[in-house]
């Protein structure tokens, strides 16, 4: 019985600390289902520089971003994307479906205009990635050398970053120096996976964000399960600073997702939400 009791009170206090402050002005940047974040369009305005660290195979965020914000200096790192190992990607993944479904191959329940959307995004990278957005072929990491740019580094130089993260094996090295570089963070996503196995990892790291920075939206990964925490195992997180001007709504939000802000990752399932318990 003792051990069912500290379960619970160790995933209340987890949960606390993932409360969000539910600003009245999130709005959702990139597209639906996986690849969209949401934050308040005040923190975004806040933002003097954008650094985008793991950009993979979907770049609708970076794009949407741009769109939104032209005056925004935005640095997208990876080191696997680039166009030639995009198309490379999407033609092994998808060897079948192109010889099955030429019109579909980027998606089971795309349509021909949606697929053919993807692949002229894929082709038009290098005008997209021009002017404001740049891309660089390199990993995130604490040390730089020919294929890894210092976090820290980057970091060093100017004040009102928004930095968009994924947080998985090696990289939950780099929570330490986030902390170390709060004063320079408006607007932090972040993406934590394997929570339950690096959760003392993560608890820290939220509990020393709490001075100066606020929870503004949560959501959970649904391609990820459900660990003993009763949440999804992989979450998303949007932290911003506390003096950004946004208020908070009225009435607590309680319940997540939030209908048309918050959509599953993956669209075959459904999502596995959080609910918060009243602070009166």
């Amino acid at each position: 019985m003792k051990e069912k009791v500290d379960m619970r009170e160790e995933t209340l206090g987890i949960l606390e600390l993932l409360r969000p402050v539910a600003p009245a002005d999130l709005i959702r940047v990139g597209r639906n289902y996986d690849g969209g974040y949401v934050f308040s369009s005040q923190s975004l305005a806040n933002c003097s520089h954008f650094i985008s660290c793991g950009l993979s195979y979907d770049w609708s965020f970076e794009i949407e971003l741009k769109e939104r914000r032209p005056d925004l200096p935005i640095v997208a790192f990876d080191r696997t994307s680039g166009f030639n190992s995009t198309m490379l990607y999407w033609v092994i993944k998808n060897f079948g479906k192109i010889a099955l479904y030429p019109f579909r191959f980027l998606g089971v329940q795309d349509t021909p205009a949606q697929s053919w959307g993807k692949i002229s995004m894929m082709v038009r990278m290098k005008q997209l990635f021009s002017g404001n957005l740049q891309f660089v072929k390199k990993h995130i990491g604490l040390e730089s050398n020919s294929g890894v740019q210092s976090f820290g580094e980057l970091l060093e130089h100017n004040k009102g970053y928004g930095v968009k993260l994924d947080v998985e094996g090696t990289e939950y090295d780099l929570l330490d120096t986030i902390i170390d570089k709060l004063d320079k963070i408006e607007l932090l996503l972040i993406e934590f996976h394997n929570v339950e196995e690096n959760i003392d990892a993560i608890v820290p790291f939220l509990k020393a964000t709490r001075a100066t920075h606020y929870v503004q939206h949560v959501h959970g990964n649904n391609y990820d399960s459900v660990n003993s925490f009763g949440f999804l195992n992989s979450i998303e997180l949007t932290i911003a600073r506390k003096d950004s001007g946004y208020q908070p709504e009225s009435a607590e939000v309680l319940t997540y997702p939030v209908k048309d802000l918050d959509f599953p990752n993956d669209r075959r399932k459904p999502d596995v939400g959080f609910n918060f318990l009243a602070t009166d």
